[in-house]
């Protein structure tokens, strides 16, 4: 047993399951009556930026993500830019409050928090053990139109979620309880600053696409590009870099796993490639920059409409 304090018995049977050990039945907290044997989730990790303190591949340190300056600034900026691309596609604020919502990348729940208080459901999903570990911390976790599962998206997740298979949903309490997913399909989906972390972006948009109901919509905010092309996300970075005495970041993942900052054409040309309808995107707002003193970082966004 690791020493680490992000390591929790949740990691423990994972681990047992990386190591062929048997695993163990988990408690499911649903309508389920059958006993669910416990398995990590497919490509059970996350792309962190190289400071977390995880286990087991997860790259993520909870604590620390919550304490970073400007986290609520920036959960802010873009739940309203969601807001926003929503309505550019028809969906007033109103009608979200009869909407299911699946948040994909969620994190500690920053901006669950807002996305709880618009549509009738969240359910919020996320690759981090650790993260989710902290999410089951935050208020925002028990609210009763809330639930939250590790589970990494695919092409196999509408067909997961079509079979209403229970899903891990680690607290430190009860790190091996599992819940069962409110919804088959859901009315919306949203990756917030997300997408730059994917490495396969095929099955990541068929995992979203597929999830979606007819009429459903996807929502994706990213790190942008500016009106001139410049990309202020990778220039702190860069400039973070050097300070520390190391080479460019030519990365924010693993060696070979960048996305760039992201122009709304580009992200048109990928919402339209994976089959989305009357696709919006543009830029709107900002985030604060990694660096004190920095440029702001623009957000861009797009909404498509998935239709069977």
């Amino acid at each position: 047993m690791s020493n680490n304090p992000q390591y929790s018995a949740l990691h423990a049977l994972i681990d047992q399951e990386r190591g062929g050990e048997a695993p163990q039945p988990a408690k499911v907290v649903g309508d389920a009556e059958e006993e669910v044997v416990l398995a990590a989730p497919a490509h059970a990790h996350s792309h962190g930026h190289g400071h977390g303190h995880g286990h087991g591949g997860d790259a993520w340190n909870g604590e620390e993500y919550l304490a970073r300056p400007g986290l609520k600034e920036a959960a802010k900026a873009s739940a309203e830019t969601v807001t926003y691309a929503l309505a550019e596609s028809g969906l007033d604020e109103e009608s979200l409050k009869k909407k299911s919502l699946l948040e994909i990348g969620a994190g500690v729940g920053s901006v669950t928090t807002h996305f709880a208080k618009q549509f009738e459901h969240v359910h919020a999903i996320d690759t981090s053990a650790n993260m989710l570990l902290t999410f089951a911390t935050q208020p925002v976790s028990v609210r009763s139109n809330v639930t939250h599962t590790l589970h990494a998206l695919g092409k196999d997740s509408p067909g997961a979620f079509a079979r209403g298979l229970p899903q891990p949903s680690p607290t430190e309490e009860d790190p091996r309880r599992w819940v069962l997913p409110h919804r088959e399909r859901f009315d919306v989906a949203v990756a917030n600053l997300v997408v730059h972390h994917v490495d396969d972006l095929d099955a990541f948009f068929a995992g979203a696409v597929g999830i979606l109901r007819d009429g459903g919509r996807l929502v994706v905010t990213e790190f942008g590009t500016t009106e001139d092309g410049r990309d202020p996300a990778k220039e702190a970075r860069d400039e973070k870099a050097a300070a520390e005495g190391k080479g460019p970041a030519d990365t924010v993942n693993g060696p070979g796993l960048f996305h760039h900052a992201f122009s709304p054409e580009q992200l048109t040309a990928l919402f339209e490639k994976y089959g989305l309808v009357d696709v919006k995107a543009g830029r709107r707002g900002v985030l604060p920059s990694i660096i004190t003193g920095h440029d702001a970082i623009p957000i861009v966004w797009a909404v498509g409409v998935r239709k069977l």
